[in-house]
């Protein structure tokens, strides 16, 4: 639906994504999120084996150096995006995953 006045296009398009972008986006997320618990779930904390919640299992990255982004916090990038950078991490639960921060940041100042 081509549309002359600028003004009404914008109008449009501003009426569309307040209907149907915010949906897609969480349906997004939703649909990443989903496979990133079943990676968790299929290798469990790798120091204890604690594999009762995704929810409770985070992704430590290996090598500061080699990582790209936060994975929690760039949930709805591209999922062959995330799936690399999950290759970079172990599974991890939290309290194994504050451990091993606080070991390797022992000579950081609190």
């Amino acid at each position: 639906m081509p549309f002359k006045d600028p003004e009404k296009k914008k109008a449009y398009h501003k009426k569309w994504i307040k209907k149907n972008g915010l949906t897609y986006s969480r349906a997004r997320r939703l649909s990443h999120m989903i496979v990133l618990d079943r990676i968790k779930m299929e290798v469990k904390c790798e120091f204890c084996g604690f594999d009762k919640s995704p929810r409770a299992l985070e992704f430590h990255h290996l090598s500061r150096e080699n990582k790209s982004f936060g994975i929690s916090s760039c949930i709805s990038r591209n999922l062959m995006d995330l799936l690399k950078e999950t290759e970079k991490c172990l599974v991890l639960c939290s309290n194994c995953h504050r451990m091993e921060e606080a070991r390797l940041n022992k000579d950081a100042l609190y």
